[in-house]
């Protein structure tokens, strides 16, 4: 209880030297492995504590605490599993504990069950139907499922609730943008600004809308709010200004450059950053300088580029050096495929049912799954 942590472990050390299989020991130790971030051993004490039959009704909690902590900081921990076994565990003796359904929700989240997820985000509001943090979270995990309007359903409920939450009201926002629903994404955003005169995500997302609605004056009036306000030493929010400007000037070569220099004097990068100097590059036709850092942004872009750029994707096809019949004995016959698999090593499962027509059977019908 004084913290004095070292002094408290060499006593645990001798009571379990006196009785190797006393378990509130090892529980003991467990938590305080946990209150020191030793998450590893944590785990490693608890489960003696449970192998040594220990009944005490918070173990399962902290083992699934340290567990999901574990799985957080250490790679090959990183799949929830054990962290959810011991929290589902900790619930059948206490159905309604909140801690441990919401540290339950979001390893489900981390893991990507957002079916389960759901399930444990019911059982808070049924606890508490009001709390708009969960029905932020829940309209959240909704969006990251594509049920823009559901999302936006309770995104409306927390926002009744906690009308000056600014990180719920962002969301809404963006559920907004996606949706094209535009009007009520600048209604949203002069929300937030009104709440926080300095939020730059706001103007941001603001300018952006303005430019996606076509009304590129009130775009430029945005912009020059947002560049006033900006803190220099805010990367994210420099990177944002960086995507504004070259939206507003991407048809001058000159403006271009100049956004280029201005990159070239900050030492951050990041994927956004590099999508942007990518897209200039483009723009400005030096397809031998978009290339590489094409390849440091990753798969996620390819489609776009393809699609917006067919020269470049010419250019990129063509320095590839692919024949007209390379790979075809793997099933391999369109260009982006061979492209794909020469450069990125990438092998896509439907060039199986080029060599395989039977497999086709077993082909989703709707392509977006």
């Amino acid at each position: 209880c004084l913290n004095n942590y070292e002094q408290a472990h060499l006593f645990l050390k001798e009571a379990i030297d006196l009785n190797p299989k006393r378990s509130v020991a090892y529980f003991i130790c467990g938590e305080i492995f946990f209150r020191q971030n030793k998450y590893v051993e944590a785990v490693d004490n608890l489960n003696k504590a449970i192998n040594y039959k220990a009944k005490l009704n918070n173990l399962y909690i902290l083992l699934g605490n340290s567990c999901f902590f574990t799985s957080i900081y250490y790679d090959y921990y990183d799949d929830y599993t054990e962290d959810i076994k011991n929290y589902n565990i900790a619930l059948k003796n206490d159905p309604n504990n909140y801690l441990c359904l919401k540290n339950g929700v979001y390893a489900y989240e981390r893991k990507g069950d957002y079916s389960n997820t759901l399930n444990l985000l019911d059982k808070l509001l049924n606890i508490n139907k009001e709390d708009s943090l969960v029905l932020c979270y829940y309209g959240e995990i909704l969006y990251n499922m594509t049920q823009y309007r559901k999302a936006i359903s309770y995104f409306t409920k927390a926002y009744t609730i906690d009308p000056e939450n600014i990180h719920n009201l962002n969301r809404r926002a963006i559920t907004y943008y996606i949706i094209k629903e535009y009007d009520k994404v600048l209604s949203d955003l002069d929300k937030i600004i009104q709440l926080d005169p300095l939020n730059s995500s706001a103007y941001y997302l603001k300018c952006l809308t303005y430019y996606t609605k076509n009304d590129n004056n009130k775009a430029k009036v945005s912009f020059k709010k947002y560049a006033k306000l900006l803190n220099s030493d805010n990367n994210l929010a420099n990177i944002q200004l960086f995507h504004l400007e070259y939206l507003l000037n991407k048809n001058s070569s000159k403006d271009l450059n100049d956004i280029l220099t201005k990159i070239d004097q900050i030492h951050y990068e990041n994927d956004f950053l590099r999508f942007i100097k990518c897209k200039i590059y483009i723009e400005l036709k030096e397809y031998s300088k978009a290339n590489p850092l094409l390849n440091h942004i990753g798969f996620t872009f390819f489609g776009y580029f393809i699609q917006a750029h067919p020269d470049f994707w010419s250019y990129l096809y063509e320095v590839c050096e692919i024949n007209k019949n390379d790979f075809t004995k793997f099933g391999i016959v369109d260009e982006f495929s061979k492209y794909m698999y020469k450069k990125h090593e990438v092998y896509f499962v439907s060039n199986l049912t080029n060599l395989n027509n039977e497999l086709c059977q077993f082909q989703e019908s709707d392509i977006s799954r």
